[in-house]
């Protein structure tokens, strides 16, 4: 629980090959802490698991061999490779 209180109001921040595609500090439609109360609500969530909330604005479309970073402040970063399927 203690975990929630402090991702209430976090900054997150998009990149794409390095170039910043969006950073919030707020104004998301939903703040992070209540979307892990609701999940959390249907589901155990674990160390590691992934919540997927969508495309922020200023990302655009992405292909094969980008590198796409998700930051959470305080939290760390994901840095995962676009592959083609």
């Amino acid at each position: 629980m203690a975990l929630i209180l402090i991702l209430a109001g976090v900054g997150v921040e998009t990149r794409v090959n390095g170039a910043c595609g969006n950073r919030k500090h707020q104004g998301f439609y939903f703040p992070l802490d209540v979307v892990i109360r609701f999940i959390s609500q249907a589901m155990t969530l674990l160390p590691g698991d992934l919540i997927a909330t969508g495309t922020p604005a200023g990302v655009g479309p992405v292909v094969a061999g980008d590198v796409m970073e998700i930051s959470v402040e305080g939290v760390g970063v994901l840095r995962n490779s676009v592959v083609d399927e």
